[in-house]
């Protein structure tokens, strides 16, 4: 299966082939399965990156990295 994604560019044109970046603002229960999914689709396809996570829990946050193997960015807030 090959996957493109289309996005709007800044001149107005849509850009081909380049994969849509996506932050997780929460990783609870939900957060945690919508992170996961978006780092396995990514890793199969390469249409979609996790492109942050943002979570008050530290702890949380080291766990996630941990079993998900996610090098990417974290915060503690959407603020940071």
């Amino acid at each position: 299966m090959l996957v493109f994604v289309a996005e709007f560019g800044r001149s107005g044109g849509v850009v081909i082939g380049m994969p849509m970046e996506i932050g997780i603002v929460g990783i609870g229960r939900m957060g945690w399965v919508h992170a996961s999914h978006l780092i396995e689709i990514g890793r199969e396809t390469g249409a979609c990156a996790l492109a942050a996570v943002v979570d008050g829990d530290v702890s949380r946050l080291e766990r996630f990295r941990g079993e998900m193997q996610y090098r990417g960015p974290v915060f503690l807030s959407v603020e940071d």
